[in-house]
């Protein structure tokens, strides 16, 4: 699929500035150059071009700017003509002192020897890089110009992707399975906000994958998945709702649970599992789980190059809330993504407190872990903001928690 490019390259080309910004002379001897405000074929102003003489080849004179010329496929102009012309004239990637018709890319000729009204032509650039777009004539002529644009074609930006994967409910007691229905609305609330390109500036999300109970696998975590299994790596953005593998205690690894068809436990996901197995065009993980991130090993997931920017989660007890995403998102087109969840955690947890089974009680804390101090400061969502920044090696990965261990946070 291949759409109109849609930035111009040329700078001024209708000279609607009403000025010559943008455009450049060097030429000996320089035209003359007015702006016209009555009579241009579009837009509010053209450009009156008088050249001048000096003699010889020398009587040669142009305008012109340098453009990036990747993608352009057409240039054109419009020109004027007022009166009976001696010579002709020329909008090309060259000037007539720097080249020849055999080493010239393109070029639009306007015959100048008699008159018209406004005249538009366009030509076929195959051209690359920045190189310059110039207009040019021979002694005294003089024409209206105006119009000077290029149009081309890009093949569109892969849409961005997520995934989701939802383990969040518990058996009541009964033995049933109930899931969390604050989990499920965040989950419902995501498809209905990604699919409305409006929401990212007209940049498509397309969902990977969407997994819950038993249907989650290691395998979606990126830990050898099978053929036939969809993995985060597949996606920018994978949010999993759920339970921590099990209550913090003696330095144990902090890990998430997973179950089997009958919703019982099965062997967690734990760092280890994941270590240097995060990266592809994953950018983020969102755990809404209680505990992971109090288990520094979690950073390991990320790879050397072209990985996983961050983690956001938990140090303690997490609870899924049912506008928990629809906060972010609303914070995430102002404020970095760090920034948007430290923001939604404080909204809607601010004086939360946990009672532990010690009988110890913890004030609720977020945290998030990123490869570097850039990613972590100046990521935002596609569309907002800085956008993504590079990918960087995990040197020395970039750990925040929100409240902070002086404010009451854990450590």
């Amino acid at each position: 699929m291949l759409l109109t490019y849609p930035t111009e390259r040329v700078t001024n080309g209708g000279f609607e500035s009403g000025s010559t910004d943008g455009w450049e002379t060097d030429s000996n001897p320089k035209p003359t150059l007015t702006i016209m405000s009555d009579g241009a074929p579009e837009g509010n102003y053209y450009c009156q071009y008088q050249g001048n003489w000096n003699g010889g080849y020398a009587g040669y004179s142009r305008i012109y700017q340098t453009i990036d010329y990747d993608g352009v496929t057409s240039a054109s102009m419009a020109l004027k003509v007022f009166a009976y012309n001696r010579y002709d004239f020329v909008l090309s990637d060259d000037f007539w002192q720097e080249g020849t018709d055999g080493t010239r890319n393109w070029h639009i000729n306007f015959p100048g020897q008699y008159a018209t009204e406004w005249v538009t032509k366009s030509a076929t650039p195959t051209m690359a890089g920045e190189q310059k777009i110039q207009f040019w004539t021979y002694g005294y002529n003089m024409a209206a110009i105006d119009a000077i644009s290029t149009a081309g074609t890009v093949t569109p930006p892969e849409p961005l992707t997520y995934s989701i994967t939802n383990t969040n409910g518990a058996k009541d007691k009964t033995g049933l399975w109930v899931w969390n229905n604050g989990a499920r609305s965040d989950i419902t609330y995501m498809d209905s906000y990604f699919s409305n390109d409006a929401n990212w500036n007209n940049i498509q999300w397309r969902k990977v994958f969407s997994n819950e109970g038993s249907d989650v696998t290691k395998g979606n975590f990126g830990v050898n998945p099978l053929p036939s299994e969809h993995n985060l790596n597949e996606a920018t953005l994978h949010y999993h709702t759920g339970h921590g593998s099990d209550w913090p205690a003696g330095g144990q690894s902090m890990g998430l649970a997973l179950m089997d068809a009958d919703y019982n436990s099965k062997p967690p996901l734990y760092p280890i599992d994941v270590a240097g197995k995060w990266g592809g065009k994953n950018k983020w993980v969102i755990l809404q789980t209680c505990f992971p991130l109090r288990d520094k090993e979690w950073e390991k997931a990320f790879t050397e190059s072209h990985g996983t920017h961050g983690i956001l989660s938990y140090k303690t007890v997490s609870y899924a809330h049912p506008d928990f995403m629809k906060i972010f998102f609303e914070y995430a087109k102002t404020k970095s993504i760090r920034e948007a969840y430290f923001a939604t955690v404080q909204k809607l947890f601010r004086d939360t407190t946990i009672l532990m089974p010690d009988g110890t009680e913890e004030r609720l804390t977020a945290a998030v872990v990123f490869s570097d101090d850039t990613q972590a400061f100046y990521d935002y969502l596609p569309g907002y903001g800085s956008g993504i920044q590079p990918d960087a090696n995990p040197v020395d990965p970039s750990w925040d928690q929100w409240p902070s261990v002086s404010d009451g946070g854990v450590s």
